[in-house]
């Protein structure tokens, strides 16, 4: 069954609002550290990562639910999984419920993480796929954006009532279950043959690793850099970092028709603008080219991410599209986890501590990521490129 309808699209793509807002909460820490004097710092900081942690197991698993009880099934119980994981802490009255409540919050968003991408795939083909795969980075980007400005408006009322955002899985829910059909392909495919992974999948995980992993460079020390320069009007980079996400949301949108003007360039293009612009944040003279520059980083990521994902499921094994996109949304969590650790490990080696070393180190990775991108990009056209001519 494929279905063109406009709420059809929309029922698809709405599953996505809620993937990444796990810090739609990170304001309440300063409140929930108050209202537990006796819980250490740290752990109560952890309630913003704690998700990424069960969403990264259950991506690995929901292949294999999803053989089991259908592509619908798994989403409608990772988005239940969702809903009561996201609003316990509203009603709790102690921290390890509200700690615990994180653990399940993350594993319903791994159920069906995988499943938001690999879904277009099975009901859209050439251009209107690619148009949606972008959609679904959008749509992520806003409901981001929409979880922390609802909750950031409830916290001020009480911390409590900012985890009620996640209601939000309610419409998203209902949407889904009476719009959207199972998929027999999936129910098919597996009949025929188990999903395995080949060295295309392990290729682009990587890439999707080392891009979150230097992408997240600019969250963990453009503040430092700000601090460390001593610049005037610094209240604006909470502005600059909001309209980061608005651009990335804007590319998303935009990715189908910029993908149309530079095909399987695109990532090259977006590789070549991100490094000139952590070059150029690196070397801020005040906080208006910061801004500048992040919001570039922002709307370039938006072509890196849809690009990939498109790669991942082009090249999965037939029937492994799943299994391939759930192998690359643990490469780019693993990255996003690991980039404070990799980028002071780098520093150490250099002996230096720098926020601007920081981000010329990602500027120097982003420019042998685009490199990457352009070989990879070189070698498929040449090994299409016989069959043409022999045809």
């Amino acid at each position: 069954m494929k279905n063109k309808g406009f709420l059809f699209k929309l029922s698809l793509l709405s599953i996505s609002l809620l993937l990444t807002s796990a810090n739609a909460i990170s304001m309440t820490i300063p409140q929930i550290q108050a209202a537990f004097p006796n819980i250490s710092a740290t752990t109560v900081e952890s309630l913003v990562t704690i998700p990424s942690f069960t969403m990264m197991v259950f991506v690995l698993l929901s292949g294999f639910i999803s053989s089991k009880i259908g592509s619908k099934k798994t989403v409608l119980i990772g988005l239940i999984l969702t809903l009561i994981g996201g609003v316990i802490p509203v009603f709790a009255l102690n921290f390890t419920t509200i700690y615990f409540a994180r653990f399940i919050f993350g594993a319903g968003l791994g159920c069906y993480n995988s499943l938001a991408v690999s879904l277009i795939n099975d009901f859209y083909e050439g251009d209107e796929k690619q148009d949606l795969i972008g959609y679904q980075s959008a749509m992520q980007s806003l409901g981001s954006s929409l979880a922390t400005f609802i909750a950031g408006i409830l916290a001020v009322f009480n911390w409590q009532y900012a985890f009620s955002v996640y209601f939000l899985a309610i419409p998203v829910m209902v949407l889904f279950y009476f719009v959207v059909p199972e998929t027999k392909q999936v129910t098919q495919n597996t009949q025929k043959e188990k999903q395995r992974m080949n060295m295309s999948t392990i290729f682009y995980t990587l890439l999707l690793f080392t891009l979150l992993s230097l992408a997240m460079i600019v969250f963990t020390k453009v503040g430092s850099l700000v601090s460390e320069a001593g610049m005037s009007n610094s209240n604006l980079l909470g502005t600059a970092l909001s309209l980061m996400t608005l651009a990335g949301f804007i590319s998303g949108l935009l990715y189908g028709k910029i993908y149309k003007v530079f095909k399987t360039f695109t990532p090259v293009v977006g590789g070549v603008i991100s490094t000139l612009s952590f070059l150029l944040l690196a070397f801020a003279p005040n906080i208006y080219v910061v801004s500048l520059s992040v919001i570039l980083m922002g709307f370039c990521q938006s072509l890196f991410i849809p690009y990939i994902f498109g790669a991942l499921l082009s090249s999965a094994h037939e029937g492994s599209q799943t299994l391939a996109i759930s192998v690359g949304m643990v490469g780019s969590n693993l990255g996003s986890f690991a980039s404070p650790y990799l980028i002071a490990f780098i520093m150490n080696l250099f002996g230096r501590k720098d926020a601007s070393f920081a981000i010329l180190i990602a500027g120097i990775g982003f420019l042998i990521l685009t490199a990457i991108f352009f070989f990879d990009i070189v070698r498929k056209k040449e090994r299409v490129q016989p069959d043409k001519v022999i045809s």
